[in-house]
Order: C-alpha cells, then structure tokens, then sequence
C-alpha cells in the first residue's frame, strides 16, 4: 500500500536539498517583513505615522503676579491661579504636531477651556477654535503646521463678586485640546 512520497527511503542528498529550501524560504520571507519590504496597506488618507498633536508648554500669568509654569500632557493643560475680584490675566500654550515625516501635514484642532471657579472667571478673548462649552459639529479648528510652534492665548478677568482682594484664593484654569480634522 502506498502512503505518499516516502522521504525515508529517499537519497540522502533529496533530503539535505529540500531542508536547505525550507530554510532559506523562512530567512527570506524573515527579511522581506523585517526590511519593510510590504508596509502595511494606509488606512484612510494616512500612510505611515498618524500626525498627533501635543502640548508642549503653557503658562499663566495672573496680573500683577509673575508668570507660572502649568501643568501639561500631551492634550490637557491645568494652571493653578491665584484670584482675586477683578483680576485679569492670560494662559499661553504652545503647541507642536509629532509623528509625521517631515511637517508635511497640518491638524485642526479646538480647545475646551473652563475654570473650577467658573462663576466668576469668564474668557474674554481666546482662539475662534475655542469654547466653553460643548461645540458644534459645524466649527473649524485652528490649523498647527507641522513645521512649527503654535502659541495659544486664552485671556480671562475674575469677577467683582468673586470675594475679597485677600487672601488671594487658589483656582484652576484647565485647558482640554482635541484632534477636529487632518489635512494629509
């Protein structure tokens, strides 16, 4: 009865031939993948790294106090404020799009601002693609090219009932920053 192709009673140079093909077959389809000969298929209009945008700094500054750093990652900023009514000042934060090979694409982005003493604090002038609330599905975000810093100003003023000029009391001003749309 015939069982298929029998190696064991095959020349012994049939056998040393085919594990050689066997062998070299998996080192070359090895280097093939690990050279990135075949990438990956692009999803959407992206190939390659998907551009991302990142806070890289902000400050606030509290008139007539000197500025202080804020606390950041890489989408959401927090500053520590000391208030008191009437008071003004400004949250700046810088801005810079990562993974893309060589600043080739552009990100919209929007920014949610809002203060944990948000009955007295209220922004004054901030980037058109800001809000304070929930934005519509209808706004534009501001642009950041890939090739540079972007700097964002939030301005903002402590209302008169906010209490007495001291102590200064301690608030929050948060910033939330959100990816609305790529241009490849």
């Amino acid at each position: 009865m015939h069982t298929g192709a029998n190696l064991a009673g095959s020349p012994p140079g049939g056998r040393t031939i085919l594990a050689t093909f066997v062998i070299a077959a998996a080192v070359v389809v090895a280097l093939v993948f690990s050279l990135g000969v075949f990438s990956p298929p692009c999803t959407g209009l992206v190939c390659g790294p998907v551009p991302e945008p990142v806070i890289q700094g902000a400050t606030v500054q509290v008139a007539p106090l000197a500025p202080s750093a804020c606390q950041t990652a890489s989408d959401v900023v927090t500053c520590r404020a000391f208030l008191t009514a009437g008071d003004h000042g400004v949250v700046s934060l810088n801005v810079s799009v990562i993974d893309q090979a060589g600043g080739q694409a552009s990100l919209q982005v929007e920014f949610l601002a809002y203060s944990s003493a948000a009955n007295y604090v209220s922004f004054t002038s901030m980037p058109i693609c800001s809000h304070t609330s929930a934005p519509s599905y209808e706004d534009r975000g501001c642009t950041i090219s890939g090739e540079s810093l972007e700097t964002f100003h939030f301005a903002f003023t402590v209302s008169r009932s906010y209490g007495d000029a001291t102590p200064r009391w301690p608030d929050s001003i948060s910033i939330v920053m959100w990816t609305n749309c790529c241009l490849p």
